[in-house]
Order: C-alpha cells, then sequence, then structure tokens
C-alpha cells in the first residue's frame, strides 16, 4: 500500500506511515501512485485467495524493489505458487503454512552504478507451479519450481529491478511490449499429500518471512530510484557545466547518455546546434560562403544564424558582383551591387559600374560622330578618369563638323581658320592643305574659263593629284595645241597638222579636224594613182574617203576603167582574172553578171571533174551556185550526183540508204526502180552470219518473239568488246535457237511490223524499233554458263518465272 500523503510505500499492517507519520487508512486494495511518485508496486488483498489470471501475459519484469504478494488460504491443498513471492494479509499463524514456503532473504539489491542495461530477463511461465509437501521435513528454504540452475526462480525475476537507461528526469516508463497472453489452461491439480501421513502446515512462520521479504522491498523500492537519481544529477551537472564552457560535443554525448531525465534531450540538441552553429562559422571564416550559407540557413533563429546567412549569402553576392565588374559586365554588377545595399563598399561599387557604363556610352557616342551627345555626357561624370578632356574633345569633334560644313559649302578660308585652330584634331592638318588647294583649284577654273591657259595649266600643275588638277592641266595644253594646229592646218601643212590633231586625241573636234588632215591627204593620193593608172589603188583610196569631195564620182569613175581591163581579160578566156576584176568593178554596168559567167564557167568546170571523181557531195555544193540561165543542165547534174551516189549506197550494201535516195529523185531516170530494187525478200528464221572465232557451241540460248503479233525479229549478239558474234532472224510467229560458246555477251534485239527487209546493214529501215536487252540484277552484259539453255522471251508483259528483261532504245545506225 502507499500513503495517501507522501505516495510512499508502506507495509500493509503499518498504523502509521514511517515516512511522514501520517495514519494509514486501511482498504482492502492499495490504490497505486500517479506515475512518477514511486518505481514500486505492491498489490495486497486480504480475505479468501484470489485465483490467478492466466489469460493475460506474465510482465516481462517488475521494477526493482515491488513485491508482488498473493495470499494462500488452504489447510490441506498447496496451490502451484505463481512466479511471485506470495504475500500473507491478517492473522495466520505459521503452523497453517508449510514449512517449504519459508524462503531464504530477497535477492541482492544492485548497485546504483550500473551503466549498460542487461538483457531483458526470460518472461516466466504463465503456469501454476505445484509445492512440494514433504512430511515431517521442514525446510527453511523456498524451493524453485524449476530445477535448472540458469532460469532465475519467479521471486527472484519478481524483486530483481529493472535496468534503467539514464533519464533527464523521472518519468514513469513507457509499458514495454508485452509478450502475447498464452491460451487460458486449466489449474494443474493440486498435489496430495500421501493420505497415511498428512503433514501439519506452519502458518507462523511463513508470516515471518513474508513480512521480512516484504519489508527488504519497501526498502529497496524507496532507496534504488534515489540513488539513481543523484547519479543522473551528478552526470546532469556535469554536461550542464561542460555546455556553458563550450564543450558542446563533451555536452551532447553526456546529455545523449541521460535520454528522458530531466530536459536532457532538449540540452542535447541545443549543444548540437552550437556544434552546427561553430562549423558554419568556421565554413565562413574558411571562405567557404555558400556551405557557410547553407549551415547557418539550416539553424534557423538560433543566435545570430539568419544574420549570419545574409552575410555569407551577401559575401557571395559581392564576389560574383565583382566578378561581373573585372569581366567587364558592369550592368550586370551595377545591379548586384544595388542589391547589396550598403554591404561593404556596394553603393561606391555600383556608382562605380555607372561610370564605367556611362564613359562607355559617351565614348561609343564619341567615336560614332554623335559629339554633342558625348560631350553632355562626359560633362555629367565631372572628374572620372579623363571625362573632362574628352568633354573638350567632343567641342573640338563639333568646331571639326562645322568646319566640314563650311567647307562642303564652299567657304574654303572659314573652314581652313577653323582647321588650323584645331591643331592635330584628327585629319584637320591635312584639311587645311585641302582648303589650300581648293581655293588653287578654282582660281585656276577662273584662268581657264577666261582662256589663260598658260596660268592655269601652272596651277594646276602645282596642285599635283589634287581632284582633276592633272586632267585639267592637260586641258590647258591640250587646248594651247590646238590652237596651234587650227593655225597649221589653215596654212596647208596637213601632215603637220594630222600629227598635233592625233596627239590631241578626243579633245573638242581634233578627231576630226585630224581626219579632215587625213583625208585631204588620200585624195591627193588617189588621184595621184589614177592618173599614174594604177586604178585598183586609186578606187580602194577613193571608195575609203566617201563622200569627201568628189571622191564618190572618181571612184565610179575607176570602176569603170577597171571593168575595161576585166573584159580584154574574158575575151582571152582568163575567166578567173576576169572575174577578179568584175568583182572590183563592182555595180559598173553587168558586172557582177560577169562576175558570174566567169566564175560560173570554172566552177562548171570543177563540178563536172568531182563528180567524175566520185566527190558527189563536193561537187553539188558547186553547182548549187551555178546559174540556171547560163548553165541549164545544172539541175540535171545536180540529180545526176544523187543518183550515181543512191547507187554506191545500193552497191555497198546500205539498200535503205539508197532507197531514200532513189525516192527522193522522184521520176528522174530510173529511180522508182532502183528503189524497188532495194526491198529484199524477208531472210529464212535461223542464224544468219557467226563469226568463225566463236563457232564453239557450249551452251544454247533460245529467242522467243511474240507469236500473234504479225512481228519479224533481228537479233545481233556482241561480245562486251563490241565484236559482232551472232545474227539470227526470226520471222513472224517463229522463234530460233542457236548455240554459243558458254562467256558474256551483249544482246540486241530489232524487230517491225512491216514486211520490208533492207539486209543486214540496214535490217528494218527506219520502220522499226532498235533495242538492247539489261537483264535486271544483272545489267547488259549476260553471262552464259557451259552446259545451260537459255530462254529469252521477248516483248511479254506477262511473268516467264525468269530474270526480267528491261530494254534500251538504240540509233539504227549503231545497232
Amino acid at each position: 500500500m502507499y500513503c495517501s500523503d507522501c505516495g510512499m510505500p508502506i507495509p500493509p499492517d503499518s498504523l502509521f506511515c514511517p515516512f511522514c507519520g501520517t495514519k494509514v487508512e486501511l482498504a482492502t486494495e492499495s490504490v497505486p501512485p500517479e506515475p512518477g511518485e514511486t518505481d514500486a508496486l505492491v498489490r495486497a488483498s486480504a480475505g479468501e485467495p484470489e485465483a490467478p489470471d492466466m489469460s493475460a501475459a506474465p510482465p516481462e519484469s517488475v521494477a526493482a524493489g515491488a513485491v508482488d504478494t498473493t495470499v494462500w488460504s488452504t489447510e490441506e491443498e498447496a496451490m502451484p505458487a505463481p512466479a511471485t513471492v506470495p504475500e500473507v494479509a491478517g492473522e495466520v499463524e505459521p503452523s497453517d503454512l508449510p514449512e517449504p514456503l519459508v524462503s531464504s532473504p530477497g535477492p541482492e539489491v544492485p548497485s546504483p552504478e550500473l551503466q549498460s542495461p542487461s538483457p531483458e530477463p526470460e518472461v516466466p511461465s504463465s503456469e501454476p507451479q505445484a509445492l512440494s509437501l514433504e512430511p515431517e521435513t521442514p525446510s527453511p528454504e523456498l524451493q524453485s519450481p524449476s530445477p535448472e540452475p540458469e532460469t532465475p526462480s519467479p521471486q527472484a525475476q519478481a524483486l530483481a529491478p529493472e535496468p534503467q537507461a539514464p533519464a533527464p528526469e523521472p518519468q514513469v516508463p513507457a509499458p514495454k511490449p508485452q509478450a502475447p497472453a498464452p491460451e487460458p489452461q486449466a489449474p494443474a491439480p493440486k498435489p496430495q499429500a500421501p493420505a497415511s501421513e498428512p503433514r501439519k502446515k506452519s502458518k507462523k512462520g511463513l508470516i515471518i518471512v513474508v513480512a521480512a521479504l516484504a519489508a527488504v522491498a519497501v526498502l529497496a523500492a524507496i532507496l534504488i530510484p534515489q540513488l539513481i537519481r543523484m547519479q543522473k544529477q551528478g552526470r546532469y551537472d556535469e554536461a550542464a557545466a561542460l555546455l556553458e564552457s563550450g564543450k558542446y560535443q563533451a555536452a551532447r554525448e553526456i546529455f545523449l547518455e541521460l535520454d528522458d531525465f530531466e530536459d536532457a534531450a532538449a540540452r542535447a540538441a541545443l549543444a548540437q546546434k552550437w556544434l552546427d552553429y561553430e562549423a558554419a562559422k568556421a565554413l565562413m571564416n574558411g571562405g567557404s560562403f555558400e556551405e557557410a550559407r547553407a549551415a547557418f540557413a539550416a539553424l534557423g533563429d538560433f543566435e545570430d544564424a539568419a544574420a549570419l546567412a545574409l552575410k555569407c549569402q551577401n559575401t557571395l553576392d559581392y564576389s560574383s558582383a565583382l566578378m561581373a565588374m573585372e569581366e567587364g559586365r558592369y550592368a550586370e554588377a551595377k545591379a548586384a551591387f544595388e542589391a547589396l545595399g550598403d554591404f561593404e563598399d556596394s553603393a561606391s561599387l555600383a556608382l562605380e559600374c555607372q561610370n564605367v557604363l556611362d564613359y562607355s556610352t559617351a565614348l561609343l557616342a564619341m567615336e560614332a560622330g554623335r559629339y554633342e551627345e558625348a560631350k553632355a555626357a562626359f560633362e555629367t561624370l565631372g572628374d572620372y578618369e579623363d571625362a573632362a578632356f574628352l568633354a573638350l574633345e567632343c567641342q573640338r569633334g563639333l568646331d571639326y563638323e562645322a568646319a566640314l560644313l563650311a567647307m562642303e559649302a564652299g567657304r574654303y578660308e572659314e573652314a581652313q581658320a577653323v582647321f588650323l585652330d584645331l591643331g592635330d584634331f584628327k585629319d584637320s592638318a591635312s584639311l587645311v592643305v585641302d582648303c589650300q588647294n581648293a581655293m588653287d583649284y578654282e582660281r585656276a577654273l577662273t584662268a581657264m574659263e577666261e582662256e589663260r591657259y598658260e596660268e592655269a595649266k601652272e596651277i594646276f600643275q602645282d596642285l599635283g593629284d589634287y581632284e582633276d588638277a592633272v586632267a585639267l592641266a592637260q586641258e590647258c595644253q591640250n587646248a594651247m595645241d590646238y590652237d596651234i594646229a587650227v593655225t597649221t592646218m589653215e596654212d596647208e601643212r596637213y601632215e603637220e597638222a594630222l600629227q598635233l590633231f592625233e596627239a590631241l586625241g578626243d579633245y573638242e573636234d581634233a578627231a576630226t579636224l585630224a581626219q579632215d588632215c587625213q583625208n585631204i591627204l588620200d585624195y591627193r593620193a588617189a588621184v595621184s594613182s589614177m592618173d599614174d593608172g594604177f586604178y585598183e589603188e586609186a578606187l580602194t583610196d577613193f571608195k575609203a574617203l566617201g563622200d569627201f569631195e568628189d571622191a564618190a564620182l572618181l571612184a565610179q569613175e575607176c570602176r569603170g576603167l577597171i571593168y575595161e581591163q576585166a573584159q580584154l581579160y574574158f575575151d582571152d578566156g582568163d575567166f578567173e582574172e576576169a572575174a577578179r576584176l568584175f568583182r572590183l568593178a563592182e555595180d559598173y554596168e553587168d558586172a557582177p553578171r560577169m562576175v558570174l559567167r566567169c566564175g560560173s564557167q570554172a566552177d562548171y568546170l570543177e563540178a563536172l571533174s568531182l563528180m567524175e571523181a566520185g566527190e558527189f557531195e563536193a561537187a553539188r555544193e558547186i553547182l548549187y551556185k551555178l546559174d540556171d540561165s547560163i548553165f541549164e543542165d545544172r539541175l540535171d547534174l545536180v540529180k545526176e550526183t544523187r543518183y550515181r551516189e543512191a547507187k554506191v549506197q545500193q552497191a555497198d550494201g546500205y539498200y535503205y540508204e539508197a532507197y531514200l535516195m532513189f525516192i527522193d529523185l522522184g521520176d528522174y531516170s530510173d529511180s522508182a526502180a532502183q528503189a524497188e530494187a532495194c526491198k529484199l525478200p524477208m531472210p529464212g528464221t535461223g542464224e544468219t552470219y557467226r563469226n568463225s572465232a566463236y563457232s564453239g557451241s557450249s551452251c544454247q540460248l533460245t529467242l522467243k518473239p511474240p507469236t500473234d503479233d504479225g512481228s519479224s525479229s533481228y537479233i545481233k549478239i556482241y561480245t562486251p568488246g563490241d565484236i559482232l558474234v551472232s545474227c539470227i532472224f526470226i520471222n513472224a510467229g517463229h522463234e530460233a535457237t542457236v548455240s554459243l560458246l558458254a562467256g558474256e555477251y551483249r544482246i540486241k534485239v530489232a524487230y517491225s511490223f512491216g514486211s520490208v527487209w533492207y539486209g543486214e546493214k540496214d535490217m528494218f529501215g527506219d520502220d522499226a524499233y532498235y533495242q538492247l536487252l539489261v537483264v535486271e540484277g544483272i545489267g547488259e552484259i549476260i553471262p552464259l554458263e557451259s552446259n545451260m539453255h537459255y530462254t529469252i522471251t521477248l516483248r511479254t508483259g506477262a511473268p516467264t518465272g525468269g530474270d526480267d528483261v528491261d530494254t534500251v532504245n538504240e540509233e539504227r545506225k549503231t545497232f
């Protein structure tokens, strides 16, 4: 039972609490203390013994110092003892209990220095244990229900304190997991004492033993928790001192050992935060700002972790901004410094970045010639870098542009004065010279317009290569030379004037005047040649003079004189010389006709000679040019050349070519009959030609044209080197087989739906199809193997079971 005032356990027969003196109110069942008041639990019962509850699982252990007692009330029989020490309530004589129930002293109280928990005790069996009652043999020792020494007795299990882990403050331990409750079993049969010798029970001795055990248990329940708490408090104080002195790791380890004692868990967590805080500061001091920021951020609002996390982030942003600034990314750096506010020197660096940006913008404007804009920007920058100097440079740029505008407007003196003041700014020095040259150039142009050529020439020459001064100096010279040439021509010194005008080139009308001088000279020479009888030379000169003076009239007079010379040669039979002279006479009287007559006579004779020599084409070319009015047999001679040429083709076996020529001749001579003679009878089906060098027959080839389309076929078989091996003719409705040497061949097929054959050279003429066979997957070179018989089915649209054969069209003349 427990005291209702202090809550300490007291003996069941006490009238007053031995601790606080409060009067004990007797009750049939004690009330357990509130959690945390005591580690001992005593359960007592009065009156009739209570049967053990076999449906609940036995506890794994009993707290140190607890006594679980049950009253057994029986005269002749002993109930099986549960794994507890029985407690007797009320007045019981020792003789009423069997002597074996007198127990030895309880187990030794464990030392409070026990640190590590021992393995949990084995759960005792819930079955009732039978007591052995030996007659007339009392024993002072309590017998264990199990003979094995390894298993502790139920009493020892009940009294042994359970090892506790260090805890920061006294708490009621959470209930440990219970072993599954065993199935309820019927109570074992009570052991029977021998009928002949019934034993007497000593109840008085048992009461004494039980009372002693109860006192020990109560004392242990009081002292052991206090000793354990004192030990934990000492460790707690030690850890608190370590934490206060900054030895966070050692403090944390001790607090973790104390587990749930007082606020040890919270103190361990606090020590861990200090460790994390110090580690974060070490990272920050070591320059690992990214890791330090993350560590401080993880600490939340601990100490100044949030401020230090922000400082780390600012440091990182500051470094990034510095890097951007060093790399020339000033806009990015400026934005970053501005975002940092008053961190370090961010404000001044943001201003520095802005100055750099403004300076760069001003420089770009200055380089682009936007001096007004650049000047304003540099002036805004004040004494930054060389901004003041560059502002002055921009002003000079504005003056420079104003001078350029004045120069373009022709105000050269005004512009020159500004350029002189600008000194070495840009190309001002050279522009001073340009202004001077421009003024000299205008002065020279004025002199030139006033025909003061010598003066103008000297000025232009002094200007060198300025503008077109060289050309104008030459033009001044030309003007002076032109005047000299005109004067020379007027003095009829034409050869000298000619040279002067030619030297002037295209100046003014110098070329025309030079031509006039040349014409005068040529006219005089032509007249001289005509007077000397050199009519051909005179005619050439007069013709070249064109309409100069009376040159055209004198040229016609020369043609008449040449005509008379040509007539003399014609009369003498020298047609070639006569024709040449008649051609020179051109349109004088009938000179063109006489040229034809002279030429025709010679050409006619040459055409006859070529025709006899078999040069029909060359003869026709000449005959085509002859005049029918002079040579009435010209057309007949042309037809004769065609007829003879057709006969040659016919004799050479080119019947189709001859046929075409004879047809073209119409009814000339026997051309119609000769054309019909060119149509030959169809050969019989079979081989019409075999190259003697390929006379073997190691394989066979069958050619099968369509049998129902009325076509005739002609096949040529070549080697890959275009050597003709065999020719086969197949009449309509037939097929042919030819024996060949094994090898590779190219096969060509011609077929016609007509009935005209022009021989093996012209075959079916142009009224046929000429094709090269191409086997799919093989090509146009077709291999034929020994001891094989091949069949090629021609012009069929239906599959034959073999390789497909395509065709490529060819010209008849290459077939």
